[in-house]
């Protein structure tokens, strides 16, 4: 019976220790809570670090920036200021090698034209052999007017700070503008052929000339001679560069080059032409034959070894020819005489009949002088001339 009761009271204490258990682990569980709670909304809000304090240095840099800066701009301003009504060129700028500063644009194209003309001739020595090239032979043409206004807008194109920083690097390390120059081809390439055809034991290149309806080849000869090409480059540069002094060259002995056919024919064609005029001024504009050699024909006369070459020429005539537009460029008959023609008298009748076709369609436009042996030429058998009388003191002899 007491057994009964112990035990009872065992699981009356049991319940009893197992609720005040549970009451305990309630309120830890709300004791918690609020702090969970707050842990998680600590948690959620973003994290900040702490930055050292740099607003001051910021400041200071910013200022020792802007300090430098703000000078620079006012010193360009007022450079720019300086030079805006300043009418010459700019310190530290050539042309050609030529100091043109403190000049104004007039002044410039002046002290360029006697500069580039103080030496009218050119020397060139060979083997220490002077030769004389003159200037005016070669029809040089200089473009002052660009080359100066190039010159002129050195420091003035651009914006204040581009001008600027330009100014300061001409005056530093100046400029040199290059003046267009043109030389005539034909002329330098005649002087630089006398030149080399006056050297002693000199080398003959090949020459060819047109007579008549043929072309002439004449075959040259070996003997000293000089580079033709940098004899060219250094009278260019001379001219160019306005250099005195005398271009100094070597001969060697060489061989005359090859017949270049092709060279040649590129040289001598001409595309045939007709004849018109104009009313508006009045102008007649004469016809012009076509030139043009067969180019296989004449590599095979080229074959042949000998001195002289005679290679007939490809004539063609235009459409329209001078004598074909007489009547309607030339309506008023202005003055006309007659001669005795006798087709007995065989070398008088020949020669009318050549000059006749010589003179037939010459065209004398206003202001030129026509001259019967000018046009006509020397009279010669190869023409087609014969012997024939002349007057003295009214006699035929």
């Amino acid at each position: 019976m007491n057994q009964i009761i112990n035990n009872e009271e065992t699981k009356e204490n049991e319940k009893k220790d197992n609720l005040e258990a549970k009451v305990i682990e309630e309120e830890k569980v709300k004791q918690e809570e609020p702090n969970k709670t707050q842990t998680e909304k600590e948690e959620k809000q973003p994290q900040y670090e702490q930055k050292p304090q740099t607003n001051k240095t910021h400041k200071k840099m910013l200022f020792f920036i802007l300090i430098p800066l703000i000078l620079l701009g006012i010193l360009s301003v007022v450079f720019a200021l300086l030079n805006i009504n300043n009418e010459k060129i700019l310190t530290g700028i050539k042309i050609n090698n030529i100091d043109v500063k403190a000049l104004t644009i007039e002044e410039a194209i002046s002290y360029l034209k006697s500069k580039m003309n103080e030496n009218e001739t050119i020397v060139v020595n060979v083997d220490g052999r002077d030769y004389t090239i003159l200037k005016e032979n070669l029809n040089i043409e200089y473009n002052f007017a660009d080359a100066v206004e190039k010159a002129y807008m050195q420091g003035r194109e651009n914006n204040i700070f581009i001008n600027n920083f330009s100014i300061v690097k001409n005056m530093l390390k100046g400029k040199n503008i290059e003046m267009e120059v043109k030389i005539s081809e034909n002329g330098l390439q005649d002087e630089i052929n006398k030149i080399n055809s006056e050297i002693p034991e000199g080398l003959t290149q090949n020459t060819y000339y047109i007579e008549e309806d043929n072309l002439i080849i004449k075959r040259g000869a070996p003997g000293n001679g000089i580079d033709l090409e940098q004899l060219r480059e250094k009278i260019f540069e001379n001219i160019t560069q306005n250099i005195s002094g005398k271009i100094l060259m070597n001969s060697m002995y060489k061989e005359p080059e090859d017949i270049d056919i092709e060279k040649i024919r590129n040289e001598i064609y001409v595309e045939p032409q007709n004849a018109f005029f104009e009313k508006e001024p009045f102008t007649v504009h004469e016809h012009v034959n076509g030139i043009d050699i067969d180019i296989e024909k004449a590599k095979e006369i080229l074959k042949e070894d000998k001195d002289e070459y005679i290679i007939p020429l490809v004539i063609t005539k235009p459409s329209i020819t001078t004598d074909q537009i007489g009547t309607e460029a030339f309506p008023n008959l202005l003055g006309k005489c007659t001669t005795k023609y006798d087709e007995s008298n065989v070398s008088r009748s020949t020669n009318l009949k050549v000059a006749c076709r010589t003179l037939n369609g010459k065209v004398v436009n206003p202001g030129e002088t026509f001259s019967y042996n000018k046009t006509l030429g020397e009279r010669t058998y190869a023409k087609g001339y014969r012997l024939g009388g002349g007057y003295v003191g009214g006699r035929t002899v």
